[in-house]
């Protein structure tokens, strides 16, 4: 979109949403929540599950509320209402309107020949791999912290109804277009993806070269406000070691709860993804995905 002369990272939100200005929010930018600077890691009301698993609810009640830090002043993951905010963004400026799901459907995943679904659809259920969650609830550990751990009120959210558990095998969390947490795809199809941003692949280019490299700028870089840890972000993506120890500086991407890591490298033209249905947790990054990116550039 922003390729297209669509979407321009430095404009207001409030200026192609206009609800979004609602409580001191109207100077936020498209690139302050890109890069997650808007303050907004977390849905403040409360809600059932069935809410939180649709678009309408989550959306207006990020537009109604306040940051929690002023905008700009500090930066933390936004872990859940990224999807929704990025997504509603998304919405409101594509000509067609498209949630973001068909958005990906219709413009990323299609022309590349992706295995790649933000909203399952159930013709390709059954062939999705069963997610193995952690046998500890990391909502239990964190919630043990108390509420003045903002991590822990921010991985529960929205509602309090979120683990890393079942209920990410069932039907309902799949279907949903959660955009921040329910994409379901391959290693294959990732990697294409991301080595389609940095150059062409089989006559496909989904961003030029000015677009990738200015999304590839570090916008927030230091200690994470929610994560307590270091973590470095462009315009939508993750920056060099700051998500993979192994990881080149060049690095431009993302990693995925439990283990998954795919970037792109445009300096030395690799793409890398790793998926996983084992899902772990370590304090010190996941060594699978280290030792895959570590054999990548030993091959080279």
């Amino acid at each position: 979109l922003v390729g297209r002369g669509l979407l321009d990272p430095e404009m207001p939100v409030a200026e192609i949403w206009p609800e979004f200005a609602a409580a001191g929010k109207g100077a936020i930018t498209v690139g302050q929540v890109c890069s997650h600077q808007a303050g907004l890691p977390y849905v403040e009301r409360d809600c059932t599950l069935d809410e939180a698993l649709a678009w309408t609810p989550m959306v207006e009640a990020l537009a109604n509320q306040a940051p929690i830090w002023e905008p700009g002043s500090a930066h933390g993951y936004h872990m859940r209402t990224y999807g929704w905010l990025v997504g509603e963004i998304v919405r409101r400026v594509d000509p067609a309107g498209r949630t973001p799901g068909a958005f990906v459907r219709d413009e990323i995943a299609a022309p590349l020949g992706l295995d790649l679904w933000i909203g399952l659809p159930e013709s390709v259920e059954p062939r999705v791999a069963r997610l193995v969650v952690p046998r500890e609830s990391l909502r239990d550990a964190l919630a043990a912290f108390g509420d003045g751990l903002l991590l822990g009120r921010v991985f529960s959210n929205p509602g309090g109804h979120f683990d890393y558990d079942d209920m990410w095998n069932t039907r309902e969390l799949r279907a949903c277009e959660l955009p921040s947490s329910n994409g379901i795809g391959d290693a294959r199809s990732l990697a294409r993806m991301y080595a389609a941003c940095a150059g062409e692949v089989d006559g496909v280019r989904l961003v030029d070269d000015a677009v990738f490299a200015a999304a590839g700028r570090v916008r927030a870089s230091g200690r994470d406000a929610v994560l307590m840890a270091p973590t470095r972000f462009g315009l939508g993506f993750m920056l060099g070691n700051a998500f993979g120890a192994a990881n080149p500086a060049t690095a431009i991407g993302h990693s995925g709860a439990g283990g998954a890591l795919a970037f792109a490298d445009p300096a030395n033209r690799i793409a890398v993804a790793y998926v996983m249905n084992d899902m772990r947790f370590g304090a010190e990054g996941d060594p699978r995905s280290e030792e895959l990116v570590r054999a990548v550039y030993a091959a080279r």
